[in-house]
This record gives C-alpha cells, structure tokens and sequence, in this order.
C-alpha cells in the first residue's frame, strides 16, 4: 500500500502530459504500411495554394478544374430555380386575383347566389322589382345567356388550371432525355441537364474537345505526343521513348511508373518479353486500344444481352466503366431492370370522373374512362350534364321501341304497345310473340259485348245502338217500347 500514492501520482502526470501534448498543433506526414497520411496541427487545416497556371491533381483529374465546373453548373441551377419561382408565383398571384379579387369568380358566384335566392337578377341602380328580375333591361343580355358566359367562364379556369396541375405533375425526366450519364433535373414546363465534364450542350451530346482545353497544362498531352480527340475521351501518342497516359514516363516497367499512368483504368502487371516489358490488367467496364492502356469505355448497352428491360423498353445509359437504366416508363414502376404495371384505377380512380362516376378500367401501362353516364357528355374522365337529361341522348340508353322516363336522375325504360322486355339497352326489347287481347281494355260501350278477331274486335250492340264501340243510339220504331219506366212510345213523322 505504500506504492499506492506514487502510482497515483505517476498516472496523474501521464494524464496532464497526454492532454497538454507539445506537438499536438504541428503537422504531420506519416507513411504506414505504404500508405501515406497527412494529419494538420489541433485545429488547423489543411490548405493547397497554387501558382501561375499549376493544378491539383488526383489521378489525372484537375481539382480546381472540377470545382470551378460544379460551380459553374450549381450557380446555373440557383438562378434557373429563382426565375422559375418567380414564374411560378407570378402565374398563381395573377390566378388567385382571378379567383379571389373583388371582381373575381368566387365574388361572381356569390352574387348570383344572392340574386337567385332573393328573385332579383337585376344588379344596378334602379332595378326592377323581383317579379321582374328575369326580364332584361335595356342593352342587357338575358340572365340564362349572363349564366351560360359565367359558367364557360369557369370552364375556362377548370382547363387552364387542369393544364398547370399536368404541368406541375409531368416529370420531364422520365424519357431520359440526357445523354452521356447527364444527370437530369426537373423543371416547371421543362428540364435540364448537368453534364459529366468530358461532354456539354444541352442534352449533354457535344463532346469537350480535351485536347484544346487542356492544351498547355498538366492534363494534356507532354514532350511533344500528338493528341487526338474522341468522343467523351482523348488519347495521347506519345513521342518515341515516352510512355504513359501523358507520355511523362520514360520507361515502360511498372515498378518505375504510375500503374494509372501506364494503364488507366486497370492494374499494371509486369511481364516481360512483349517488347513492352508490361501488360494491363483491365478494371470491369474498360478495355484496351492500340496503346495496350485501359482507357477505352465497354458500352454495355451494346452487349448480346441487354441488360435492361426489354418489355416494357428500358433506354439503357453507357458511362464510361459503367451503366445505368433509366426510368419505367409512364404507367409502370420498378427500377429499370425490371418494371412492372401500376393500377392506376386505385389511386382516385385513375383519374376518370368521379361525380357522376365513370368506371376506370386498368390496362397495361395505362388506363381507359368509360363512357359518361346517360345525360352526361363527356370524355369520361370530365362528364358535364345535358340539356334535356338523360333521355335527351340516345334514348337515355333505352331500346329505341322503348319510351324513357327520368326521374330525380333515375332513368327508366318501358316498352311501347307490341314488344316486350325490360326496355334497356339495344336488346330491351324485341317484338311479342303473345297476341295481345283487344278486347283488354274494354273498348266497347253502353254495354256492348266485345269479341276479338285478330288484332281488332267487334262490338255487339245493344238494341237501338250502333256504331263500332255501341256509342251511337238507333231510333228504329216503337216495338218493342224503348220508352222505361212506363212512358208511352208515339211515332212521328221521320222519327222513331
């Protein structure tokens, strides 16, 4: 126990001396392992100043150069974005004033609604009283006519903001309409693409002439190699005794050179006898050209089997060393290797009218409206009433030997004197098979006595009528006595 104070005292000493570490604010360069670690003072940074026309490079690619792209493209992008919602907003203040201003149509709607309810459809100074509301004043049109132009008026609106909501809803994007790996980027009424650095324009399909733009600098061709531009890419020919991407190596053995010098996009393997000393190993997605480097791009969309889907078709995009499938195409989901059919019809019943509803029928990558129901015309995903309802048009679906009744919006069928059937459809009805009975609804009268023939009758008559239904009276003679309740029969002259 007497060791324990001093050991107590040695920890405590190892804890301030660990905490108030001397070279805790000096940088450091440490290699561990073959791998190199740059570590900044306690809270500092780490900073790379260039000067004149000097880069920063990691594996061939030129930082700033990089940078000063993303910024270039970010800046774009912002002030794109705010004129676009200055757009917007000015589209939809206009709208709401349309709307909602004191000349607006919900004002409109308000005062019709005030005039219909008080029986006064007059508006100005010196109105005529109620009973006369719907009689049009002077140089004013009649009141169904201002109706009819304020409900057009409302169509007109029922469009235009139809039409912005498709706008704002269409992704443009979906037909991947950027090429080269562009990425693509949705915009009101339209699209934009961000190009990798080797392609621009604006579907990202002109190629950057490398071999201008990096004439001169550490990315270009050195010790006087011949460049030669190619699409997305450029080559170096290197002068005799040069070698490497840049032709900036003077041997060609692995163990002196950069591997991604030598190679590109592959591993460098030394071997000799090749006349070369090394051969490259290729990264998955690169081949090799006529300079026996990796830098030639594998386009996999061009392979015996493409790898996206093919039903529905998937537009396949080739990166360089890689690719990527676009979107499923409108009315199906998945993630472009494979897509499958959405049923549109679940979701708001795909769109078709709800009120009156049509039916939605789901179909492959789409869907179908039925028809408007009877006094409604439309195209099924918008069904306005008729004037006349539904047995306005086309019978209101009745068979044409069939007469249509509408009531409270029910429609009913019956058919005429001579067919049978329930009256709907173009099978509602069809002739009679059973003879109707003429005599059903007993045609004759004062008694007589009808019996069928056929499709007509015949009436027998009592005495001293006549006729075809016994509504005439024959005075034919005093026998027998047509005189009741004892009243003498006298004849006369001319008459009975």
């Amino acid at each position: 126990m007497e060791y324990l104070p001093w050991m107590l005292g040695l920890l405590s000493w190892f804890t301030v001396t660990g905490a108030l570490d001397p070279y805790s604010t000096l940088p450091k360069l440490i290699t561990e392992r073959g791998n190199l670690i740059i570590t900044p003072g306690l809270d500092r940074n780490i900073t790379l100043r260039t000067y004149g026309r000097s880069y920063v490079n990691i594996d061939d690619h030129n930082l700033l150069h990089i940078a000063q792209t993303a910024k270039t493209a970010a800046d774009q992008v912002v002030r794109f974005q705010q004129g676009l919602e200055r757009n917007i907003l000015g589209r939809l203040d206009s709208l709401n004033r349309l709307m909602t201003g004191r000349r607006g149509l919900v004002s409109k709607m308000t005062n019709l609604e005030r005039m219909i309810n008080s029986g006064n459809f007059s508006t100005g100074p010196g109105s005529p009283p109620p009973s006369q509301g719907l009689v049009p004043g002077p140089g004013r049109p009649p009141f169904a006519v201002r109706l009819n132009r304020l409900t057009a008026r409302i169509r007109r609106v029922e469009i235009q903001l139809r039409r912005l909501q498709n706008l704002l809803s269409i992704d443009e994007c979906l037909s991947n309409p950027c090429r080269n790996g562009g990425t693509c980027q949705d915009m009101f009424n339209g699209f934009m693409c961000i190009c990798p650095s080797n392609w621009q324009g604006t579907l990202c399909d002109e190629d950057v002439n490398e071999c201008a733009e990096f004439a001169g600098t550490d990315l270009g061709c050195q010790n006087g190699a011949t460049c030669v531009n190619k699409p997305g890419t450029y080559e170096c020919l290197c002068a005799e005794t040069f070698f490497g991407l840049h032709c900036t190596l003077r041997t060609n053995d692995c163990s002196m050179g950069n591997t991604a010098q030598l190679c590109g996009h592959g591993v460098c393997v030394n071997q000799g006898g090749n006349g070369r000393g090394y051969t490259c190993i290729c990264d998955q997605g690169w081949t090799t050209d006529l300079s026996f480097s990796c830098t030639v791009d594998v386009d996999e969309c061009q392979a015996k089997q493409y790898p996206c889907s093919h039903d529905p078709h998937v537009q396949c995009i080739n990166l360089p060393g890689s690719f990527h499938c676009g979107f499923c195409p409108p009315g199906f989901s998945g993630n472009g290797f494979q897509c499958a059919d959405i049923d549109e019809c679940a979701v708001n019943n795909g769109g078709c009218s709800l009120v009156p509803r049509v039916s939605c029928i789901n179909t492959r990558g789409s869907r179908v409206c039925g028809h408007c129901p009877p006094g409604y015309s439309g195209d099924g995903t918008i069904c306005s009433p008729v004037e006349g309802g539904a047995c306005a048009i086309n019978n209101g679906g009745c068979h044409p030997s069939a007469q249509c009744f509408q009531n409270a919006g029910i429609v009913t069928c019956s058919c005429r004197d001579g067919y049978a059937g329930n009256g709907y459809g173009p099978l509602g009805c069809s002739p009679s098979s059973l003879s109707v009975n003429p005599c059903l609804n007993f045609p004759c009268k004062n008694g007589g006595t009808c019996v069928p023939a056929g499709s007509t009758f015949t009436c027998v008559c009592h005495p001293h009528l006549t006729g075809a239904d016994c509504s005439t009276v024959m005075y034919g003679g005093c026998d027998p006595n047509p005189c009741q309740n004892g009243g003498s029969c006298h004849l006369i002259s001319g008459e009975g």
